[in-house]
């Protein structure tokens, strides 16, 4: 059922096809009976604050929290570069996302999530090294000097 009203929508706002959205938005979980594009905006838009969540704690780390800071030394200043790159495009596309709940124009909400789609794919990979190069620096044995900046 979920299945016939996407393709629906889909075919009016050439959405991509279910199984890549599903990918990327887990929306094998909306009820039929829901919105479907108001449904898909609220994935899409979960799935950007993630991603943004992961970057922020590069960009920004609470100085109180241990995992922020270890993390954040773990990368190089043009690794951060990137992050905020990368940032600043998810950021747009959270606007955009913003945007069309405001307005609640179907088209709008349609076009937002195609952009969302694009994006996350286009990012997704950047934001796995990132994260990969977290779980390294939690796997290497951590020296003496360093222990102590965290812990005097």
């Amino acid at each position: 059922m979920l299945n016939a009203k996407y393709e629906v929508v889909r075919k009016k706002y050439k959405l991509p096809n279910f199984e890549l959205l599903d990918a990327d938005f887990h929306i094998r979980g909306v009820e039929p009976e829901a919105d479907i594009l108001v449904e898909l905006r609220i994935k899409a838009e979960e799935k950007i604050d993630y991603f943004l969540h992961l970057l922020n704690t590069v960009l920004q780390p609470d100085p109180n929290t241990l995992a922020d800071m270890y993390e954040y030394a773990a990368l190089n200043q043009d690794q951060r570069a990137h992050a905020l790159v990368l940032f600043k495009q998810l950021m747009v596309v959270k606007r955009v996302l913003s945007e069309a709940e405001v307005i609640g124009n179907e088209k709008i909400t349609a076009s937002a999530i195609v952009l969302s789609h694009k994006t996350v794919s286009q990012t997704k990979q950047q934001v796995l090294t990132i994260l990969q190069l977290f779980k390294r620096c939690w796997q290497v044995p951590a020296e003496k000097q360093e222990l102590d900046r965290y812990f005097g």
